[in-house]
């Protein structure tokens, strides 16, 4: 069998062109400018500590610290005392030895004994602000000894002023709280404005 011999065609030159289904221009987006890479750069930074914040559970943490010095009297405690037993061995191996021990021109010893209740507050919101606040309140309880005995005791709030060395507290005490041996001690605590609590 014999085949014909096909068709040669001559091809002089072959232009190839892409199938697209549409053409557009290609544009170049334009350069950002500083203020703007600036803030972009910040919003970034900025949502990303938001997140890890967030994931890390970190949003809001608040505390609050009571610490308590000196020895802790209270008109409970303070209610044990007898006028004319107790003794001031007694007093400094109940409450400790008092702050301050003063002997007076009359012959009578008068000890201090100051008590302070700090309180630390502080709250904390992530990223948006954190605050704090310290409150002292500080009672002193004042012994009025005669011959080695208790006679008087008094207590006074000060509230939340510290007192020091430049602003002492009196060592006398508010008229109408004293008692004599074998009755009842009348403490109280006074408060800034000089009433008695009851």
């Amino acid at each position: 069998m014999i085949f014909p011999c096909p068709r040669v065609a001559r091809v002089d030159s072959v232009r190839v062109v892409p199938h697209t289904p549409y053409t557009r221009p290609i544009t170049m987006p334009r350069p950002m400018s500083p203020l703007r890479r600036v803030l972009v750069g910040a919003s970034a930074i900025t949502i990303a500590s938001m997140l890890l914040g967030f994931a890390s559970g970190c949003v809001y943490a608040g505390g609050r610290t009571v610490r308590e010095m000196g020895p802790q009297l209270s008109e409970g405690a303070v209610s044990v005392v007898q006028p004319g037993v107790t003794t001031a061995e007694w007093l400094i191996a109940t409450f400790g030895e008092p702050s301050e021990r003063v002997c007076t021109s009359e012959g009578c010893e008068i000890m201090r004994y100051d008590c302070e209740v700090r309180t630390t507050e502080g709250s904390y919101l992530f990223m948006l602000f954190a605050s704090s606040s310290n409150t002292i309140v500080r009672t002193c309880w004042w012994f009025e000894l005669l011959e080695g005995k208790v006679v008087r005791v008094w207590g006074e709030k000060c509230g939340e002023v510290c007192v020091d060395a430049a602003n002492p507290p009196t060592t006398e005490p508010p008229q109408g709280e004293t008692f004599d041996a074998g009755t009842t001690p009348t403490a109280g605590i006074r408060t800034d404005d000089g009433a008695k609590s009851p």
